[in-house]
């Protein structure tokens, strides 16, 4: 159906900031297998395109606003602002990553052994 409609390639969000999985991972239970849908969405998909020659991207959120490490900015460095990006940093520091931060760049580089 995607050659049908003149498509050239298809990209798809397998993890979005929010954490969800579109594919069993050991790394979450925040995944499409454990829904009433109960399969591996993301294999079919990629097996599908694969099958049909169709060239195919993964768009993968390193970022997960859920996780207990998702420490972008050290709050010691800055205070919040009313307006984007929502804060500035302290006089006399610079804005750096949390200290936990490093834990989900680590985490998120073993998510797609099986891929």
């Amino acid at each position: 159906m995607a050659q049908r409609s003149g498509m050239k390639y298809m990209t798809i969000v397998v993890k979005h900031h929010d954490g969800f999985h579109l594919w069993d991972t050991q790394f979450s239970d925040f995944k499409i297998t454990i829904t009433p849908f109960g399969r591996d969405y993301l294999k079919e998909l990629i097996d599908a395109c694969h099958a049909a020659g169709l060239p195919v991207g993964l768009y993968y959120s390193q970022r997960d606003w859920y996780h207990p490490d998702y420490e972008p900015i050290d709050t010691n460095t800055v205070h919040s602002i009313s307006d984007p990006p929502y804060y500035e940093s302290l006089p006399g520091k610079r804005v750096t990553a949390g200290a936990k931060h490093k834990n989900i760049l680590t985490i998120s580089s073993k998510r797609f052994e099986n891929y």
